[in-house]
């Protein structure tokens, strides 16, 4: 993790050919599929190798959230929870058209964290 000259943190993601900067302020969700994680923000998506832990270890836990084993995503870009299973809930995100899945225990720690 970076800072900036403006305070914003940077996610420092290496690519195969390349490292990416990337603000975290920018970042809505990770997902984790066949050994890679892709980091969607509102314009693009970066690949990596790095696992999801790791990638988690670097997020500030106030603002980010494993809600599930292949997700974590940005608390404030939640949009809408729905019913998917009868332990799991879709997570439709702000900025994207990607949607992630929560847990219902991690949707119980969600709303203790935003009391609704």
């Amino acid at each position: 993790m970076a800072k900036t000259e403006n305070g914003y943190e940077k996610l420092v993601i290496r690519g195969k050919e390349e490292i990416n900067l990337i603000d975290t302020k920018d970042i809505i969700m990770i997902e984790r599929t066949d050994g890679i994680c892709r980091i969607v923000t509102g314009d693009e998506i970066f690949l990596t190798s790095a696992s999801l832990s790791t990638i988690q270890d670097k997020l500030d836990p106030d603002k980010f959230m494993r809600c599930h084993k292949s997700y974590i995503i940005r608390v404030e870009a939640v949009k809408r929870l729905e019913v998917y299973g009868r332990w799991t809930y879709t997570v439709t995100l702000k900025d994207t058209d990607e949607t992630a899945l929560m847990t219902s225990e991690k949707y119980n720690e969600m709303k203790q964290r935003l009391v609704f």
